[in-house]
């Protein structure tokens, strides 16, 4: 097994090859986690404004993601896996591995399945580095890349940056979300007395037992309606039930849906996103707006890197949700009691004033002191 594990402070050089550099990041995971890839994107095209950057993904709404970002991405592969079934997947995959090899490809965080190792392997490239996941065994596959990063507690953004140091040394300051211009409104009206809510998560594999309880949901949409504010829910095709229940507690509560071109401009001029941990909460953070998310069986380094993201996790149960592991039941026995019993209403609602509070003040001097 040749991998080499190299510290994230010890830059490689690019292999030698004339002309520009060609990159491939490897994005096959989820629409979050696709936007924590952006900011490795954003690096590469800064620091090689003249290279070529493809990135693969297997998701629809990632593959909208990276098409709006044409100032970044060169190209989008699209195995549409999860849209067409195996059968496609595998004739797509066979079709893009005709292209030149590339110089580096990246596997981006959270990427520990064995298949994710074995697709980047597939597309040609002279250098493989992805994030060591532990012991490099024969199963993981982990042993057919070039180099293994280590995983650093820290959000997944500055994990994925961590992957660009084998090349260029980068600061965990030049990290840097991108979201398609065409998904946010600029110059318009902001809505400052809107509150958004999203209580749904992506479907399947256990990902529902991230949500909140709707129940909890509604007394927060209720508490904030009494007291002046306009509160929204976010409705994804995953949202429909979980939306139609807030619906039915709270009438007053309006719906938004679209598809997430159309939910970005909505989110954008809202004054705050409470959500579970979810793609939208990735998208509202990504947009700069203020967001809450909610924390239960999975990790807060989930969550966004920024000023303008909160994360909310009460709970001293340590986070036991994990796919990798094929861990998908509260391993305590307490039925989550993390995001059920130990994050309460009373506490959303504490935090949602005040950050609601600090967003005013912040309001307040760029008014008053023009900074």
């Amino acid at each position: 097994m040749t991998s080499t594990v190299v510290q994230s402070s010890d830059p490689r050089a690019l292999p030698n090859r004339s002309g520009n550099p060609r990159f491939l990041v490897l994005a096959p995971q989820g629409f979050g986690d696709c936007i924590e890839a952006t900011p490795l994107v954003h690096a590469l095209r800064t620091k090689y404004e003249r290279s070529v950057i493809d990135v693969v993904v297997t998701q629809p709404t990632s593959r909208d993601l990276f098409v709006g970002l044409q100032a970044f991405v060169d190209e989008v592969i699209y195995l549409p896996y999860w849209e067409h079934g195996l059968a496609a997947f595998a004739l797509a995959l066979l079709k893009e591995r005709r292209r030149d090899p590339y110089d580096v490809s990246f596997l981006v965080y959270p990427a520990a399945r064995w298949e994710y190792q074995l697709l980047l392997w597939l597309f040609r490239s002279r250098k493989r580095i992805a994030h060591a996941y532990g012991q490099v065994t024969l199963k993981s596959l982990l042993w057919l890349h070039d180099t293994l990063v280590p995983v650093r507690s820290a959000p997944n953004a500055l994990r994925n940056l961590d992957l660009l140091q084998v090349v260029s040394r980068m600061r965990d300051a030049d990290l840097q979300y991108l979201i398609p211009d065409s998904w946010r409104i600029t110059g318009a009206a902001s809505k400052r007395n809107t509150i958004a809510l999203h209580v749904g998560t992506t479907k399947g594999r256990g990902c529902e037992l991230r949500r909140w309880p709707v129940g909890y949901f509604a007394k927060v949409a209720a508490y904030f309606i009494d007291t002046g504010f306009e509160v929204v829910a976010i409705c994804g095709p995953d949202d429909v039930e979980a939306v139609q229940e807030l619906c039915k507690l709270v009438p007053r509560v309006e719906v938004l849906r679209g598809a997430l071109p159309d939910i970005g401009r909505q989110l954008s001029s809202v004054r705050l996103l409470i959500s579970n941990d979810s793609g939208i909460a990735h998208l509202g953070g990504a947009l700069g707006i203020e967001t809450i998310v909610l924390f239960g069986p999975t990790p807060v380094e989930h969550a966004l890197f920024g000023a303008n993201v909160h994360t909310l996790r009460p709970s001293l149960c340590p986070p036991c949700f994990d796919l990798r592991r094929g861990i998908r039941g509260c391993v305590k026995g307490l039925d989550f009691q993390c995001i059920r019993s130990d994050l309460t209403p009373e506490i959303v609602i504490e935090q949602a004033q005040k950050v609601l509070g600090a967003a005013r003040l912040r309001g307040a001097c760029k008014s008053n002191y023009g900074f």
